[in-house]
C-alpha cells in the first residue's frame, strides 16, 4: 500500500502544480470554455475529454458503491466531476489510508464483512479539526464570491463557481459532523 500512497500523493502534487499554473493565467472558470471548445475543434480532444469524464463516471460509481452513504458520496461525486484526477488520487490516498494495510477494505469499504457501520463504535470530530473544515467551508465560499463577483456575475462564471465551490463546501460541512467509525475491541 506504500507504493499505492506515494503514487497518488505523486499525482496530487503535479496536478496541484498544474492546477495553480492554470488559475494564475487563466482563471478557475476558463477551464470549462477550454475543456467544451475542444469538442467542437478536434476529434481527437473530443476523445480524450470523452476518456477522461468515462473514468471519472466509473470511480464516481465505486465512490457511491463503496461509501454507502449518500451524504458523503454525492458531493465527492459532485466535486470529482469538476476538479478531475486530483480529487480521485486525494480520494484514493485516504481510502488506502483508511483501510489500513487491506486492500479488501480499500476496494469494498463498509461493504467488506464485518465492516458495517452498526458494527464500530462512532467517535466524534474533535473541536479542531471541525472548526478546520468550517474555517474551510467560509474560504471556498469566500472565494467563489469573490470570484463571481470579480466576472460582475456572468452567467456561465457564477454556473461554474457553483458547480465547482457549493459541494466542496457542503462536503466540508458533513465533514464537520461525520463521526469517525473504530471498531470497539
Amino acid at each position: 500500500m506504500k507504493a499505492a500512497k506515494v503514487v497518488c500523493l505523486l499525482v496530487i502534487v503535479v496536478l496541484a502544480i498544474q492546477m495553480y499554473a492554470a488559475f494564475s493565467t487563466m482563471g478557475v472558470t476558463a477551464g470549462s470554455d477550454v475543456f467544451y471548445t475542444g469538442y467542437a475543434r478536434n476529434a481527437w480532444q473530443a476523445f480524450i475529454n470523452t476518456d477522461l469524464m468515462a473514468g471519472l463516471v466509473l470511480l464516481s460509481c465505486w465512490i457511491i458503491f463503496r461509501e454507502q452513504r449518500l451524504a458523503i458520496s454525492i458531493p465527492l461525486v459532485f466535486i470529482l466531476l469538476y476538479w478531475g484526477n486530483i480529487v480521485a488520487a486525494t480520494y484514493a490516498y485516504s481510502a488506502l489510508h483508511r483501510a489500513d494495510g487491506d486492500w479488501e477494505r480499500f476496494f469494498l469499504g463498509e461493504r467488506k464483512p464485518g465492516e458495517r457501520p452498526q458494527q464500530t463504535a462512532a467517535v466524534p470530530v474533535s473541536r479542531l479539526k471541525r472548526a478546520l473544515f468550517y474555517v474551510g467551508a467560509l474560504a471556498c465560499a469566500a472565494y467563489a464570491a469573490w470570484g463571481m463577483r470579480r466576472a460582475d456575475f456572468a452567467r456561465y462564471t457564477v454556473i461554474g463557481y457553483l458547480w465547482g465551490f457549493v459541494p466542496i463546501v457542503a462536503a466540508l460541512l458533513v465533514a464537520a459532523h461525520r463521526k469517525k467509525t473504530v471498531n470497539p475491541t
